[in-house]
């Protein structure tokens, strides 16, 4: 039997992307996502951890933010620790993202993070946006 890991999710970043430089000059950021669901007139919210890399990681840094909406396409993946404090074993599934796209209009650059970048190019909308 083959097997299959993909994810595909859609809605809202719940906080700004932290990024960081590991040792070989890789660039990996995390941020949250919360994503919104009505269910017999409830509404309920999944929050998800997405780890993204490189280009991903660069592309989330300079466009988007808490609020954006996006759809994120990847992987599950899961860490696993040992608690300093218990002694238990713990662990935790996020996604790694492969792809990220914007679902917003069009994303403003966070001039704050990366001032020397200039705004993608969506000469017909938000279908022609940067993907990685």
């Amino acid at each position: 039997m083959a097997n299959l890991n993909r994810v595909i999710l859609a809605g809202n970043m719940t906080r700004p992307i932290e990024t960081r430089n590991t040792n070989n000059g890789n660039t990996v950021g995390q941020f949250g996502l919360a994503i919104n669901r009505k269910h017999n007139g409830q509404d309920t919210t999944l929050f998800v951890d997405v780890e993204c890399w490189n280009k991903t990681a660069e592309f989330v840094a300079g466009y988007l933010g808490k609020g954006s909406g996006v759809i994120v396409d990847g992987r599950l993946a899961m860490d696993t620790w040992t608690d300093k404090d218990t002694g238990r074993n713990r662990t935790k599934m996020y996604v790694v993202a492969e792809r990220v796209e914007c679902t917003d209009k069009r994303p403003q650059p966070q001039q704050q993070q990366h001032p020397q970048q200039s705004p993608p190019a969506f000469p017909n909308g938000p279908q022609d946006q940067i993907q990685y």
